[in-house]
């Protein structure tokens, strides 16, 4: 079973707290807000079932409403009917500075190398390392990992309010 979400066509981020379907945005304006926004167009043409996650439509929203000079046309929903009762809830968060997009940049694995990493594991040549998934240190001691998340990557951990 597969945890992978698809892309957003836009942030080439997973859509993973929710996404519109490019046939619910004017698509014709979204390339001319890309355009004019990063000064790039998109490789291919967007095809109907694309998915453009709301961070982007919400993101989008406000740099219209607060940062743009240029004019530009709204290529997002204008309505808020896409919206369940928790996306309705994450976009207010959104706009009040309370939420943002978040995602990790995970390390690719390479098989053949994980796997020999294991073998030598089992004949003992090597002990087992921890690693820091930020910035891929090791450590001998997983006490000392611990320590070095907190104190080198404190902004990068939220607190969980439960």
């Amino acid at each position: 079973m597969s945890f992978a979400r698809p892309l957003c066509v836009v942030c080439e981020r997973p859509t993973a707290d929710g996404a519109v379907q490019a046939n619910h945005v004017d698509k014709e304006k979204l390339q001319t807000w890309l355009l004019n926004f990063s000064g790039q167009e998109f490789a291919e043409e967007i095809a109907d079932e694309d998915l453009i996650c709301y961070f982007c439509i919400w993101h989008a929203e406000f740099l219209a409403k607060h940062c743009l000079d240029f004019g530009t046309d709204s290529w997002w929903p204008q309505d808020l009917d896409y919206l369940d009762d928790a996306a309705k809830e994450l976009r207010k968060s959104y706009f009040d500075g309370k939420v943002e997009q978040c995602w990790v940049q995970l390390e690719e694995i390479d098989e053949s190398e994980s796997e020999e990493e294991e073998s030598e594991s089992e004949s003992g040549t090597e002990q087992k390392r921890n690693r820091c998934f930020y910035c891929v240190k090791s450590y001998k001691y997983s006490r000392d990992l611990t320590s070095h998340i907190k104190n080198a990557h404190k902004n990068a951990i939220r607190s969980c309010p439960l």
